[in-house]
């Protein structure tokens, strides 16, 4: 029965009339939309395959509808952009309005971002080999761990603009995006989002009335006092 109703969506989403705007169905239990009709070369840059899926996180999904880029459905309705926007109110999705702020600013320089730890890729076969590589290595099953005296985290990959850019070679990205808003970041915070990424700088956001600000924190070397 549910795979019928989805069936239904599905057909009901490839049947809606603009040709040039691509259809996705939003799956509230995986926090995500799968893309069903792609338009255009957004996707060379845009969501993540899953076993042979594309799928959009909720910041994308916005993203796109407001660049009037993809249409939505939720259930057997047709999702608004107020729809999508109350969507990142809810925690387990994983973007929260100011994650979003700042990934829509970095989007219209025309940067690619994806999720941090993401990867853009998922298949069988890297499953296996991933699987392969993290035998014997008893700290695998923590990887991803979340210290919980610390609050921040890594939200974002950010990569410079490129056309030739290929989601199976990405590559390593220019900079990590952290997401501040009420607070500078404790030491032990930065050295905690620092720490495991050697070569690729990490960059604060800080967001203030909707405005986004990035910086970079460095390690500054007094001079001894006589």
């Amino acid at each position: 029965m549910f795979e019928q109703k989805k069936q239904n969506r599905a057909n009901k989403a490839r049947n809606l009339d603009d040709a040039n705007v691509s259809r996705a169905l939003w799956d509230a239990e995986k926090g995500m939309a799968e893309i069903i009709v792609r338009s255009g070369k957004i996707w060379n840059t845009t969501g993540v395959t899953r076993f042979g899926l594309l799928l959009c996180h909720i910041e994308e999904v916005v993203f796109l509808m407001e660049q009037r880029n993809i249409t939505v459905m939720s259930g057997e309705d047709i999702m608004t952009v107020q729809d999508a926007y109350s969507l990142l109110t809810v925690a387990e999705y994983g973007c929260s309005w100011d994650a979003y702020l700042v990934y829509a600013y970095l989007k219209r320089l025309g940067y690619i971002l994806k999720r941090n730890g993401i990867p853009w890729t998922l298949s069988k076969k890297t499953v296996e080999s991933m699987s392969r590589s993290s035998e014997g290595n008893s700290s695998a099953d923590n990887q991803g761990a979340v210290n919980p005296d610390l609050t921040l985290r890594l939200m974002f990959d950010v990569y410079p603009p490129n056309g030739c850019f290929k989601k199976t070679c990405p590559r390593d990205p220019a900079f990590h995006v952290c997401v501040i808003s009420d607070r500078p970041p404790h030491l032990r915070e930065i050295q905690a989002c620092e720490e495991g990424h050697e070569g690729v700088p990490v960059k604060f956001a800080s967001v203030v009335c909707g405005h986004v600000t990035l910086f970079s924190i460095n390690s500054v070397q007094l001079p001894e006092l006589p």
